[in-house]
């Protein structure tokens, strides 16, 4: 039960982010698209994003996993999200197995919820790390 509910709450998390966006993954990033690269840039990652959302949906085989560096995905992920005056940080960089576009996507969410929720005390400060421990981040 706890695995089914999970998976409905990452289906959710993935509608939020299409209906935020407007459909147009570059909304808060970019008010117009000024030339077509910016126009085929803003389908491809909505198709991204839908794609994963399907994948999550369905149950079923995330498909490819490769290398990820820890630092270059958090840092993809940060670059797509507006901001503002947060910050962000990589306290130290980890090569890890995983799907890339789903990891992007899961990074992409947890800096928006971040900076969106976290505003309350203040600037936002966002750190990514590998854990004390060695075994995770």
């Amino acid at each position: 039960m706890e695995e089914q509910n999970e998976l409905w709450q990452q289906r959710l998390a993935k509608l939020d982010e299409l209906r935020e966006q407007g459909f147009n993954p570059y909304a808060n990033d970019f008010p117009v698209l000024h030339t077509a690269a910016d126009v085929r840039a803003a389908h491809e990652r909505m198709a991204s994003i839908i794609e994963d959302s399907l994948v999550l949906t369905r149950g079923i085989d995330v498909g490819e996993m490769e290398p990820v560096s820890l630092e270059r995905a958090a840092t993809e992920a940060w670059a797509f999200v507006e901001t503002g005056d947060a910050s962000f940080a990589v306290t130290e960089d980890l090569v890890f197995v995983a799907n890339e576009s789903l990891l992007g996507n899961l990074f992409e969410n947890l800096v928006r919820n971040a900076v969106e929720h976290g505003r309350e005390d203040g600037p936002v400060t966002v750190r990514t790390g590998v854990l004390p421990t060695g075994d995770g981040f």
